[in-house]
């Protein structure tokens, strides 16, 4: 299920299907984004469920964005745990440009700001770009984790 690297190793069945989680997070500010994120990683950990997945949407006229993440139950058979017994090992860094050609920059921002997290380097693990409608605003994001020792 997961595109970047993978919390974890999932094959699901119709009998586990239904054990799955998906969780919605709406804004129009990257650093609420993100903020909201580490406080739903934190909610499900606690709840017994690892994060397998995460997709970003472009927003309509109020340029709010959707950040939709989908967890599994850590205990449900198929679940392999890859994230060191650190739920927060993988991060989500976003950053929001006013136009297309300011994209390129926006991302150098987040790579630069997930630089100063991991001080002995990242590995960036997938990326992410939206744009609101009508073109007005566009959200790039880079999923990090750090490398290995």
């Amino acid at each position: 299920m997961s595109r970047f690297l993978g919390t974890t190793a999932l094959e699901t069945t119709g009998a586990t299907v239904s054990a799955l989680r998906s969780r919605f997070i709406l804004a129009a500010d990257p650093a609420v984004i993100e903020a909201r994120l580490l406080l739903l990683q934190a909610e499900m950990v606690l709840a017994g469920y690892v994060l397998t997945h995460l997709d970003l949407a472009g927003g309509g006229h109020g340029h709010v964005f959707v950040l939709r993440t989908f967890w599994a139950p850590s205990a449900l058979q198929g679940v392999t745990v890859t994230d060191g017994g650190n739920p927060f090992f993988f991060r989500l860094f976003l950053g929001l440009a006013g136009e297309s050609g300011a994209l390129a920059l926006a991302r150098q921002q987040v790579q630069a700001r997930a630089a100063e997290i991991y001080a002995n380097g990242l590995i960036e693990t997938d990326t992410y770009l939206a744009g609101a409608q009508l073109g007005t605003r566009f959200m790039c994001g880079v999923m990090t984790l750090p490398p290995a020792d």
